[in-house]
């Protein structure tokens, strides 16, 4: 029975070289995907820096200890084994040759600090085993652009598998959306999925230069070198190999053994979501006692426990079933042999009572604006013109100054404002308008909330941050300007709870992260203008300063948004200046029309529109 090794190397904080942001967290997502695969943890050995670790720690990927991995694989694998070796980190081409660089790697001395690929393929060659896949995502900007070449040669000829990250002329890239490297994100997304290497090298073909534009990075290709004798090579155990399909939710594919990319959020949807059908508003459950007391109340003999049962289970949508919103007959009215007395008779009944029902249900829809209209009246008749124009004026404000106690009209309304907007509040909730539930909450001054109306707010606070949650992973066209309009939603609606409500710090905790997300997919527009010509990089800048603006002003990431825009509307009169001076002068007006109206550069490229408008054709 073969065996399946596998070595993890994951490098984020070098020595000599700038930080990765996601290089060591790759390796461990890897890790934790072939142990879930059916990899045993004594045949894995992952090598990722921590800040705890020391020289001495074996755990540590340096260049001694990796080199020592290798070694220990090399004495016990055996010939139908296979071996694979990840590394996410630094790669290097140093006078045309390729070398990995280990955490204390320095480039002014890379022969002697690096892993030079052509002596770690030949060690790899001499492996008993021939079923070795390398995995390499190593081609990173800051270290210089041209790693792979050598290796895709040398692979070749030698005939072992690699699955390079990127082509040799581009850069891996560890988007902020991902919180991972492009490459891991598809290679774990395809893992449960693929059994063998062609399999899995056709879906990473795929998947790459998807993720990249989804991203808003710089394309990525997979570069890979898979040998005719491993097309078929399975990835994963044998007793693993034929896994049961992954288990179906809602409609959509659930596989928890694997770190699933971005367009797939791992946070479930809303707990209770708003279901509308044929333009009405589903009742809730908790309604069901209110409705039969009416119908009862309203058609005299039809309020016994078999009518009671019939509205409570046929005409109510109960919460655990709104998707089905249909409204049910009882069985009795499709039944044959009714004469047609009964059945009129019945029909004209039931009519009466879906007609009550529904009335209900508008008055009840709303019943907010009408307590707010007697609250309103009982307000203007209590109080004083000046102090119910200042009311009107700023209905919503929790924080306007309380009358004195000594007051008696104002200690009235008080008293009755808070229980009338209480229940005003239960409605909205029950009927899912979360929204409308916490702005009448939120009339209530924090010190006159008792223990319900706080435990209310909280629920419906709870519901608010849900819905913003379930905002990102609607079901929308992948593409990225959808992506930064459900950020800005997310925010817009976790906004809604208030410094003095529960729930506050956890919904700046998620703004704070939304905002730095779009930011973080404003720059990678503008890094995609880099590839392009004038018109589309100058398209591209302007598309990065119309999401970097969504970032709201009360945010950290909002001072280095305004820098950015800053910086992307003066590349943008830079394309301008640059075209005019190629005497392509419609060109430059049409890109020059593109710097923002509030920017430094804005009359800068007024005036030189004007100026290239007023210059004859060449």
């Amino acid at each position: 029975m073969a065996n399946y090794w596998a070595i993890e190397i994951g490098i984020s904080q070098y020595r000599f070289l700038p930080p990765l942001h996601y290089a060591s967290r790759d390796a461990e997502l890897l890790h934790q995907a072939l142990l879930k695969s059916g990899f045993a943890a004594g045949q894995c050995c992952l090598l990722a820096d921590q800040i705890t670790q020391t020289a001495a720690d074996p755990g540590l990927p340096s260049k001694e200890n990796i080199q020592a991995a290798l070694a220990r694989f090399q004495a016990a694998i055996q010939p139908e084994d296979l071996l694979i070796c990840f590394f996410s980190g630094y790669g290097l081409q140093h006078q045309g040759k390729d070398y990995l660089l280990p955490i204390a790697a320095d480039p002014q001395n890379t022969a002697e600090t690096g892993l030079a690929m052509a002596d770690l393929l030949k060690q790899l060659k001499a492996t008993p085993s021939q079923n070795i896949l390398l995995l390499l995502d190593a081609n990173r900007a800051e270290a210089g652009q041209g790693f792979g070449a050598e290796t895709l040669r040398l692979a070749q000829s030698l005939e072992i598998a690699v699955l390079l990250s990127c082509q040799p002329d581009q850069s891996s890239h560890e988007p902020l959306t991902l919180r991972q490297g492009i490459f891991t994100a598809a290679l774990t997304a395809a893992w449960g999925n693929c059994m063998t290497l062609e399999q899995l090298a056709r879906q990473l073909s795929q998947q790459l230069p998807q993720l990249s534009a989804e991203c808003w990075r710089p394309r990525q290709d997979l570069q890979a070198v898979v040998p005719a004798q491993l097309c078929y090579q399975l990835l994963v155990p044998s007793d693993a190999s034929q896994p049961s399909l992954p288990a179906v939710t809602d409609g959509v594919q659930a596989d928890q053994n694997v770190q699933q990319p971005v367009q797939r959020p791992v946070q479930r949807p809303v707990q209770r979501p708003v279901t509308h059908t044929a333009g009405l508003l589903q009742p809730a459950a908790g309604l069901q006692q209110k409705l039969a007391a009416l119908v009862a109340q309203t058609f005299p003999g039809a309020g016994s426990s078999a009518t009671e049962s019939s509205i409570s289970n046929d005409l109510i949508s109960s919460r655990s079933s709104r998707d089905a919103a249909v409204l049910t007959f009882p069985d009795g009215l499709d039944q044959a042999g009714l004469s047609d007395q009964f059945f009129w008779r019945r029909l004209l009944a039931q009519g009466g009572l879906i007609g009550g029902i529904l009335l209900f249900g508008v008055i009840l829809r709303n019943s907010g604006s009408l307590i707010n209209a007697d609250a309103n009246s009982a307000s203007n008749s209590a109080i004083a013109p000046q102090a119910a124009q200042s009311i009107q004026s700023a209905p919503f404000d929790t924080n306007l100054p309380v009358q004195p106690s000594d007051s008696p009209q104002p200690a009235a309304v008080n008293t009755l404002a808070p229980e009338l907007l209480m229940q005003s509040a239960q409605t909205a909730f029950e009927a899912q308008q979360y929204e409308e539930a916490n702005r009448q909450l939120g009339q209530i001054p924090a010190a006159q909330r008792s223990t319900a109306p706080q435990q209310l707010l909280e629920q419906v606070n709870r519901e608010l941050l849900n819905q913003a949650k379930a905002t990102l992973i609607r079901a929308r066209s992948p593409m990225p300007e959808n992506q930064v309009s459900d950020l800005a939603d997310a925010v817009k609606v976790a906004r809604l709870i208030q410094p003095d409500q529960p729930l506050y710090a956890e919904a700046q905790q998620q703004i704070d992260r939304w905002s730095r997300l779009i930011l973080d997919m404003a720059q990678g527009r503008a890094e995609r203008a880099s590839q392009a010509d004038a018109a589309d990089a100058a398209k591209s800048y302007s598309k990065a300063i119309a999401a970097a603006r969504l970032v709201p002003s009360d945010q950290a990431a909002y001072e280095q948004a305004q820098q950015a825009i800053s910086l992307w509307s003066q590349k943008i009169l830079d394309l301008a200046q640059s075209s005019a001076k190629a005497n392509e002068l419609d060109l430059a007006i049409q890109i020059g029309e593109l710097v923002p109206s509030n920017s430094s550069d804005y009359a800068a490229a007024q005036e030189a529109i004007a100026s290239w408008r007023n210059q004859p054709l060449p």
